[in-house]
């Protein structure tokens, strides 16, 4: 008889560690519930008329305050979309004829990192170093018509271009006198 006592404590321990696990889990499952909800708050304010009007008031300024913000953007995109388009139009046609340390301009210096395949991203001054880089290490851009002004900003250099280009003839050599 006590066994069967004993059976049924353990039975009825047993229900209710069962029914305390399901309570708890269901606790979890709440409390996660709520961390997960929106934490908006819905409210309606009671004011009086003369305050509305100033509401109002400012609603009309924040939205004009907006849209100028949205115009003032979609021009900033108008711009950056022209400043591409000139920059890819200087990397396709652009005559580089003057020698690197001319180009002072970050515009300038953006289209010639451009032009040779380099990042176009940085300071004017990496940029510079950049291209300098790439001009001592590649100086076959030397005979190319549209780099050939960056490679020397002496006198001689730019007479051997017009040599090169056939609007000088080569002095006679050898002639005496």
């Amino acid at each position: 008889m006590q066994g069967a006592q004993l059976d049924a404590a353990n039975a009825h321990c047993t229900i209710a560690q069962r029914h305390i696990a399901i309570l708890m889990e269901q606790l979890t499952n709440k409390s996660q519930t709520k961390r997960q909800k929106s934490k908006k708050i819905e409210a309606h304010f009671v004011t009086l008329p003369e305050l509305r009007a100033v509401f109002e008031a400012e609603e009309a300024e924040l939205a004009v305050k907006e849209a100028a913000e949205a115009e003032k953007a979609a021009q900033k995109r108008a711009e950056d979309e022209a400043w591409t388009h000139w920059i890819n139009q200087e990397i396709a046609f652009r005559v580089f004829d003057a020698p690197l340390s001319s180009y002072k301009h970050k515009d300038d210096l953006v289209a010639l990192a451009g032009a040779l395949s380099l990042p176009m991203q940085g300071t004017a001054a990496d940029l510079t170093k950049a291209i300098k880089d790439y001009l001592r290490e590649n100086p076959s851009h030397a005979d190319e018509p549209c780099f050939s002004g960056l490679f020397g900003n002496s006198r001689w250099h730019a007479v051997t271009q017009l040599l090169h280009r056939g609007f000088l003839e080569a002095p006679n050599k050898g002639v005496g006198t």
